[in-house]
């Protein structure tokens, strides 16, 4: 299942919340951005977590960045 993320964007940045925040989310949800330049200048992002939980698993597998 393919479940949206709830995405606010203005002019300095992009925030990203996960289905269900700040409650665990279903099984096989995914949360799916794709980062782009706004202008063909820009050569990197910076990108910081206020919260970054990841799913108890071997090898923390079940989870991806």
């Amino acid at each position: 299942m393919d479940e949206l993320c709830t995405v606010y964007q203005d002019v300095n940045r992009t925030v990203v919340i996960s289905p269900n925040y700040p409650e665990d989310y279903g099984h096989q949800y995914s949360c799916n951005l794709v980062l782009e330049p706004k202008s063909s200048r820009t050569c990197a992002f910076s990108i910081y977590f206020k919260d970054f939980v990841i799913e108890n698993s071997p090898s923390c597998s079940n989870d991806v960045l």
